[in-house]
């Protein structure tokens, strides 16, 4: 048995295509971005540990619903700066069957999200407004 087997056990779920991993004879196990958040909060600069509280987020987050906060104060890390503004899009599906297509609605939110997008990109600042993107 390998070490990683000895300390974790991992087992796919119904309603996700992740694997879960749990730590053997204590429970559930924070992965990935929400991991290394709780580890190096304290080695954040100021304007992160400072923006936060300010979305929500304690110097401890087990949340798996924050990750994607999470990943924006990694990124605000990463650049030494945040931005103004975070703007999270989110597109509900209503058909999750293992192998299931994209439903149209979800297409057309999908490109209708990707309009807006650029169209926004291309009012902040010139750059975007001659790309070009493959329809779905």
């Amino acid at each position: 048995m390998r070490v990683h087997e000895e300390h974790f056990q991992e087992e796919h779920v119904e309603h996700s295509n992740a694997l879960h991993s749990a730590i053997r004879d204590r429970g559930g196990c924070l992965v990935g971005p929400l991991a290394r958040y709780n580890l190096n909060y304290d080695r954040l600069p100021a304007i992160a540990r400072e923006a936060a509280p300010s979305v929500g987020l304690s110097p401890i987050c087990k949340n798996p619903f924050k990750s994607v906060v999470v990943r924006a104060i990694a990124l605000a890390r990463a650049l030494g700066s945040l931005p103004k503004a975070l703007t999270i899009y989110g597109i509900e599906g209503s058909t999750f069957e293992a192998g299931a297509a994209l439903s149209q609605p979800v297409r057309d939110a999908a490109q209708k999200l990707k309009d807006l997008i650029l169209s926004r990109l291309a009012g902040e600042s010139g750059v975007f407004s001659s790309i070009r993107t493959r329809s779905a």
